[in-house]
């Protein structure tokens, strides 16, 4: 697992002391490769010692509480403008995961008119830091739904190096999408792909979905969702797996690669529409 910008951990680790490196230690992390087709490679990441967030009462936040001036001490944030806190996640299923909290409790329904200011601000985000980054959306195995934010991951997420195929293009986007994931999955891509996203998106309606900003080049990523679990009921199917970095148990971990591969892309296609089900209206009505 490389990290993809050096200068933004070696500033996280000078501020936060180290932190990247404690919560490692804690939980354990071990990670290895899995290729799950020919030039189709994921990360697999073992969790040793998890250890799941204390219960909230009705009135707390599982955000607000890093946004805090005394949380500063022990979970270290960085604001990065009047909007957003970049903080570390206490309660990583992968190394090296970040959030983009929102400054205020506000679930993202509630801020849908700010979506477009908010994705272009996450596409600069990715271009700068090299952060991949996703968002779960209600039912779509959201953790926190009622306070608007963005995950990351601090390394090149395998499905950048996947194989994709261009489904329509324009001379200011390509469309695309990536076969190795069975399911519906499209790869938004272009100087300004956010307006054709929020089309999309808007065809959704009601379909929950995650969405995926990665960088170097640009490109958003959305993957309309029908389950939110995965085929193990306790564990849900989110925007790391999406991006092909799986969190897994012991037992799983040790599977032989045939057998993990197998279960990997049947949860692939339990928690995503079949292919074609929910191609973009622009799409269908050729006027792409």
């Amino acid at each position: 697992m490389q990290l993809t910008n050096h200068s933004i951990l070696e500033t996280l680790q000078q501020q936060w002391n180290g932190y990247f490196e404690r919560i490692g230690h804690d939980f354990q992390f071990l990670t290895r490769s899995l290729e799950i087709q020919p030039g189709c490679s994921l990360i697999l990441s073992r969790l040793g010692n998890y250890r799941r967030r204390r219960a909230l009462s009705e009135t707390e936040c599982g955000l607000c509480q890093y946004l805090e001036p005394e949380a500063a001490l022990s979970h270290p944030s960085l604001a990065l403008d009047g909007t957003y806190y970049f903080h570390v996640n206490i309660y990583p299923t992968v190394p090296y995961v970040v959030i983009f909290s929102h400054r205020e409790h506000i679930s993202m329904e509630v801020n849908v008119t700010n979506y477009p200011r908010d994705l272009r601000q996450m596409l600069r985000m990715a271009e700068i830091t090299g952060t991949s980054i996703f968002h779960n959306m209600r039912d779509a195995a959201s953790s926190i739904p009622e306070h608007e934010h963005f995950q990351g991951l601090l390394f090149a997420v395998p499905i950048q190096h996947w194989p994709m195929e261009i489904v329509e293009e324009s001379s200011e986007i390509q469309l695309l999408t990536i076969p190795a994931i069975p399911g519906e999955n499209y790869v938004f891509q272009g100087t300004d792909p956010v307006p054709a996203v929020l089309d999309y998106i808007g065809d959704l309606e009601d379909i929950p979905y995650t969405l995926a900003i990665l960088s170097r080049p640009s490109r958003i990523m959305v993957f309309p969702r029908r389950q939110e679990k995965s085929i193990y009921p306790e564990r849900r199917w989110g925007g790391t797996e999406m991006l092909g970095t799986v969190a897994c148990r012991q037992e799983m971990f040790e599977l032989d690669d045939r057998e993990l591969a197998e279960q990997i892309l049947k949860n692939y296609r339990h928690v995503l529409y079949p292919r074609g089900e929910l191609a973009p209206a622009r799409v269908r009505a050729g006027r792409f």
